[in-house]
């Protein structure tokens, strides 16, 4: 599996969005797919055939049915590429969100999103985020798209592989700034030790969204603010 191929597929959305379905619900046929996309088949059948023509897919008839899954020969380093974009927009950024809006007091507002949201939050970020007493109503998983139309000042990636990752063309109205954090998520121990990872990933949050209305609070120019805030990603 040459690497350039893989990455070209993921760098389509609706291809991207076919791989994580056949990642998650292991075989799908067209008529499936076509409605977990909302896409039409035609439209559909031809990502499909670009899948298929770079060995990332396989198929299988049964009757009149066509059933397609991921190749059975892909390279570990693609599952593991799939399965964290599962994992997007659970944690990290909704941890961000909570907590930027919680010390924020309207000075700052957060949303989080990611190009192949999960399904749910993850719950332990939930939980991590009431221990520490911010609220958690309103929080959810969802797509950059859904803010296509609306304008942010900064763009703020917290996944610790999305420095190479490509961003949404609307995000080039905004500045651009990069956190790279360990997915508390992916720990695994016993709870204690999870509840450590979660809890660590708060305190580099509430530390560096305080830091920010702190120098707010101190009317930093706006290229000032910009080149503090890309710093902060290189603290602990």
């Amino acid at each position: 599996m040459h690497a350039l191929n893989f990455y070209k597929c993921l760098s389509d959305q609706t291809r991207l969005k076919i791989l994580l379905l056949l990642c998650q619900k292991k075989e799908l046929c067209v008529c499936e797919l076509v409605d977990e996309l909302d896409a039409s088949q035609p439209k559909v059948s031809r990502h499909l055939a670009q899948l298929k023509c770079c060995k990332l897919i396989q198929h299988r008839r049964e009757g009149q049915w066509m059933y397609y899954r991921l190749h059975e020969k892909l390279p570990d380093w693609c599952l593991e590429s799939l399965e964290l974009a599962l994992r997007n927009n659970r944690c990290r950024s909704i941890l961000a969100e909570a907590i930027t809006n919680h010390y924020g007091h309207g000075l700052i507002e957060s949303r989080s999103a990611g190009s192949s949201p999960a399904e749910q939050v993850h719950p332990l970020t939930l939980e991590a985020l009431r221990k520490a007493g911010i609220a958690t109503n309103g929080l959810k998983s969802q797509s950059w798209d859904e803010f296509a139309d609306d304008t942010f000042d900064y763009v703020i990636t917290v996944c610790d592989k999305a420095a190479s990752e490509p961003c949404p063309l609307w995000f080039g109205k905004s500045r651009q700034v990069h956190w790279g954090l360990t997915d508390p998520s992916t720990i695994n121990g016993d709870p204690k030790t999870c509840d450590a990872a979660f809890q660590k990933t708060i305190a580099i949050l509430t530390q560096r969204i305080k830091q920010i209305i702190a120098w707010l609070a101190q009317g930093l120019d706006e290229e000032d603010l910009y080149q503090r805030m890309q710093a902060l990603g290189d603290t602990a």
